[in-house]
């Protein structure tokens, strides 16, 4: 059971109903923070990573996805690479200093070896181009998941 809810601040969080559960015992590594100024590409992959019983908090841009990591610790920041205001790179460099054990993924309709260099160095776990089979970004999730536990 999926239950879309819409922030006040305009942001959505997708949940699967076995979410709560794992909020009993403290678990917060299964809260992540997905960052695309696409709608549709924001929406899908929200979409298969809450069917993972993952809580998924969806915001358009990067001073949404400020704001809400300064009010709500995340385990997992997804972030597209080029959206307005600053890029997914320069996203996860910020929210890392309001959360150091947020790890992050970089996804991009254009992925180069600049930007995917970019977020390896800024300690990324890795770089997707968006056309990428959902499959291989859950596997990774998962490991993270089982990683932080």
């Amino acid at each position: 059971m999926y239950q879309p809810t819409r922030e006040s601040s305009g942001t959505s969080c997708l949940t699967a109903s076995s979410c709560s559960r794992r909020e009993e015992y403290g678990m917060r590594n299964d809260h992540f923070l997905l960052v695309d100024d696409n709608d549709g590409c924001r929406d899908s992959l929200g979409f298969s990573l809450s069917t993972n019983d993952h809580v998924v908090h969806l915001a358009p841009d990067g001073a949404i996805a400020l704001e809400l990591a300064k009010r709500q610790p995340f385990g997992l920041l997804i972030t597209d690479f080029e959206m307005p205001g600053m890029n997914g790179v320069e996203l996860f460099k910020q929210i890392r200093q309001l959360q150091p054990a947020i790890e992050g993924i970089l996804v991009s309709g254009e992925m180069t070896e600049a930007r995917t260099n970019a977020a390896l160095d800024a300690g990324m776990l890795a770089a997707f181009h968006k056309l990428f089979d959902h499959s291989e970004l859950l596997a990774l999730v998962s490991a993270t998941c089982r990683r932080a536990s």
